[in-house]
């Protein structure tokens, strides 16, 4: 399913993937930093330079797109991937699910430092992988943010302004409009589309969510698969509607949570 494209104004520097991470002993990086470095513990962060690596400019840098992967986790929990000279957010890239191998799209804005974090939210070590997939200068029509909460459905969870926290998870066939203008650093106005990382929650039927702009009829398209008992995120690249919100459906038989943290925005065009 076609999600959108990038023109040559927006400053998207793609590049043929190359590894910058992996933590399992006896695998190598591009340049041999961040090789085998040992799983990064439980409730512990690393922290990674990304700038000058890998065909990556050594300034001048706004964010980095890669492709993260926990490899066969222990134990549930998730990743966070943030600028390394911030706060570790309340927000979340991918989900641990033991014994599987489940990679997801990051968009991470980068440090001061040119650096950035991946936190291991689970109670276990866990091996990681990161291949880089490009890159935003700082004069991109990209704004990058530091991630934040904008909805969670399940009981006495909280987002970034106690908006969408604790609605009760979306049923089967159920559509809900998520307000993103004005929240999480999502400016009030002039946003064309943001980018969101959307995480179904243990969902107890298979399916698929679909998320589009709210003032368009819901597409024959789907963002993410719902597997019973798994919880599992995509990045999704969304276009705001002209009311300023995204709409969310749940194309399952049953009711299943979802999670969705902002991860940036597009302007809208001149």
């Amino acid at each position: 399913d076609v999600q959108g494209y990038f023109t040559t104004s927006a400053a998207y520097s793609a590049i043929s993937p190359v590894r910058i991470l992996d933590t399992r002993p006896g695998h190598a990086t591009v340049d041999t930093q961040y090789q085998a470095t040992g799983a990064i513990a439980n409730g512990h962060q690393l922290d990674m330079t990304v700038l000058g690596r890998g065909g990556i400019p050594s300034s001048g840098i706004d964010a980095v797109v890669l492709n993260v992967t926990p490899v066969s986790p222990s134990a549930p929990g998730f990743l966070t991937v943030w600028p390394t000279t911030a706060t570790l957010p309340l927000a979340a890239n991918l989900n641990l699910n033991p014994g599987l191998t489940i990679p997801n799209l990051v968009i991470a804005k980068v440090g001061s430092n040119g650096k950035i974090s991946i936190y291991n939210g689970s109670t276990a070590p866990t091996d990681v992988v990161a291949d880089l997939q490009g890159w935003f200068p700082q004069t991109s029509e990209y704004s990058s943010l530091v991630p934040a909460r904008l909805m969670d459905t399940r009981t006495g969870k909280t987002t970034v302004d106690n908006v969408d926290a604790g609605t009760g998870a979306l049923g089967g066939g159920g559509t809900f409009a998520l307000a993103v203008r004005n929240r999480g650093g999502v400016p009030a106005t002039g946003v064309a589309a943001v980018v969101l990382n959307v995480t179904s929650v243990l969902p107890l039927s298979a399916g698929f969510l679909t998320i589009w702009s709210s003032d368009s009829t819901r597409p024959l398209a789907a963002n993410l698969n719902l597997n019973p008992g798994l919880t599992v995120p995509n990045l999704v690249i969304a276009r705001v509607g002209a009311d300023g919100n995204v709409m969310i459906y749940n194309g399952g038989t049953a009711p299943t949570d979802i999670v969705v943290d902002v991860q940036g925005y597009f302007p809208t065009p001149p």
